[in-house]
């Protein structure tokens, strides 16, 4: 995610998302992300979420996070 931030930031001068991104001990992080995900020590990659289906859709969707991707 930060690096799709960046590179979204400094290709179209506009924020890809506004949660703030956190400097954490082993990098950045972004913190809705973070919030939701911590204390997970396994993410299950064959049971992926209503959400996350809709967010993959969402991106997948807009061409222009898609190129930069």
């Amino acid at each position: 995610m930060y690096f799709a931030y960046g590179r979204f930031l400094v290709k179209s001068k506009k924020r890809l998302f506004s949660s703030p991104i956190l400097h954490l001990q082993y990098g950045p992080v972004v913190e809705e992300i973070h919030q939701q995900f911590r204390g997970m020590v396994v993410l299950d990659p064959d049971k992926p979420d209503k959400q996350a289906f809709e967010d993959y859709n969402l991106v997948s969707s807009d061409a222009e996070i898609n190129d930069l991707l």
